[in-house]
């Protein structure tokens, strides 16, 4: 199991992120704000619950 870019073990891994060498959890991303910076350096984990659950949500609002 990989380490997080804070330290700690993740149970549930949303992205990974090149730059720190590191996971990263959906409350981590946010905390970081990587997302909103857009940053290149993020790589999806595309099994992960919360990009389905974004990609709805998107469709909701384009409606």
């Amino acid at each position: 199991m990989e380490k997080t870019i804070f330290g700690g073990r993740p149970n549930n891994p949303a992205a990974y992120c090149k730059l720190h060498c590191g996971s990263l959890t959906v409350k981590e991303m946010k905390r970081k704000g990587c997302l909103g910076k857009q940053c290149w350096h993020l790589q999806k984990n595309e099994q992960h619950e919360y990009w389905r659950q974004r990609e709805l949500a998107k469709a909701r609002k384009e409606k």
